[in-house]
């Protein structure tokens, strides 16, 4: 019994070591790996974001060439499908231009 619990303290401290040894090598690269995927995820989203923008305000400048509405409109009408609703709505009855 007594050489199983010396066998499994060997063990355990034979481990222990071999962690305490590795483990800054091991944060150093995840930190390194975790930096690069935030790193590219700002610059993903960036270009995303830089795209998004440059549609929408191409969507308001052919909104307001067809439909000659303010601008406040246009988002209204990108933003919240119970506007795009009523405008539809509005357009039906004549009391929107179109």
């Amino acid at each position: 019994m007594q050489e199983e619990l010396n066998l499994a303290k060997n063990t355990y401290e034979a481990l222990n070591a071999q962690l305490l040894e590795e483990l800054p090598t091991f944060i150093s690269v995840a930190e390194s790996f975790f930096i690069d995927c935030v790193t590219s995820y700002i610059r993903a989203r960036k270009i995303f974001s830089a795209k998004a923008a440059k549609q929408f305000l191409n969507l308001m400048e052919v909104m307001h060439h067809n439909h000659n509405l303010p601008p406040m409109t246009y988002i209204k009408l990108c933003f919240a499908p119970a506007a795009v609703h009523e405008w539809n709505i509005g357009r039906r009855r004549g009391t929107v231009q179109s």
